[in-house]
């Protein structure tokens, strides 16, 4: 993901890179990535036309990293290596490029979405002090002139940096309890 005037979903996401430049912010509309599951596998397999994952693949979980997975997905290289008993290269055969996936561009404005959610734990922190429960909340705004999100916020938020293991499959117990679920 990208800060520009907007947020852009980079398909470099599948790269499966280790730094993640805005921690928090939009985790809920970017979502997360993960090591492609059974299901996930087998529902590929059946998928009219669509991408056929293999195992080791990492794919979009939630949000518009599940949403827009086709897109941002790219094709795997390959190229296939004839050796002989002791290892020794025979022959290769015509290898397939790899192809990086496209870039998603959403409307969230950057500066809205990080205003909303400070909001968000201001008005918790407010709600705490007046004796209320104040667990969660969430702000949703939409540009008035044609409708486009530029910012859609949730608390509580989580780090999408606690979701950088290529091995991950859920949210570890430090975030995760069945009280405050990350998907809800």
């Amino acid at each position: 993901m990208l800060i520009r005037a907007y947020l852009t979903v980079s398909a470099l996401k599948k790269e499966h890179s280790a730094h993640i430049p805005n921690g928090t912010l939009a985790a809920h509309i970017v979502g997360y990535t993960g090591t492609v599951t059974q299901e996930q596998l087998e529902n590929s397999k059946t998928a009219d036309g669509g991408f056929v994952y293999a195992h080791g693949d990492i794919v979009g979980q939630t949000g518009v990293e599940l949403q827009y997975e086709s897109a941002l997905q790219g094709v795997r290289g390959e190229q296939t290596v004839y050796v002989d008993a002791s290892g020794q290269v025979l022959t290769t055969a015509h290898p397939l490029s790899r192809k990086s996936g496209s870039d998603v561009v959403l409307t969230i404005d950057a500066k809205v979405q990080k205003a909303a959610e400070d909001a968000l734990v201001d008005a918790i922190k407010v709600s705490r002090a007046a004796g209320f429960l104040g667990k969660a909340a969430s702000v949703v705004a939409l540009d008035v002139t044609n409708g486009e999100v530029i910012a859609m916020a949730s608390y509580p938020t989580f780090s999408l940096s606690c979701f950088l293991s290529a091995a991950f499959h859920r949210p570890t117990g430090r975030v995760y309890s069945p009280k405050m679920p990350i998907i809800r």
